[in-house]
């Protein structure tokens, strides 16, 4: 059986990191408050998706020890080379689904704004939305309510 080499995996990061990569969160399913159900990696798509926001930032990282990006899968610290790590950071404005129940999150690739959304929307409703692209990351979460008086902020780390 044929493998996917090192620099194979680069190369899938690198060209990933060139397309539009989108962070949507949802309300999900008011059952997983009682009972939570974990993601599975045949999910294409969030259950009750509320928007989604383009990447603040998309760079490459590499574990570290003692890197001074600390996620709970490990440390690592930004690389100026590409490497087989896309470290993606997503800034939710205060604005942003405010008073939504969020229960679930994901990365996409490849959104497509529908027709009439200005150029540069870097937030999407739904229905701004033509094509959601494909979903590379899934992530249930206990169920927190977005306030107006909070920026929540978003970082990843994807390994290829």
């Amino acid at each position: 059986m044929a493998i996917l080499t090192e620099s194979g995996r680069v190369a899938v990061a690198v060209h990933i990191s060139e397309q539009p990569l989108h962070m949507a969160w949802g309300n999900g399913n008011v059952a997983w408050d009682t009972t939570p159900v974990p993601p599975t990696p045949s999910e294409t798509d969030l259950v009750a998706e509320v928007g989604r926001l383009k990447a603040s930032s998309i760079q490459f990282a590499v574990p570290a020890q003692n890197g001074s990006i600390e996620l709970p899968e490990g440390n690592f610290n930004v690389s100026a080379t590409p490497t087989k790590y896309l470290l993606l950071n997503f800034n939710f404005g205060y604005n942003h689904a405010v008073g939504q129940d969020i229960r679930e999150l994901g990365v996409f690739v490849g959104t497509v704004a529908a027709a009439g959304v200005p150029p540069g929307a870097n937030y999407l409703t739904p229905d701004q939305v033509e094509n959601v692209g494909r979903m590379m990351v899934v992530e249930r979460v206990p169920k927190f309510t977005r306030q107006s008086n909070t920026q929540q902020k978003f970082t990843y780390v994807i390994e290829f």
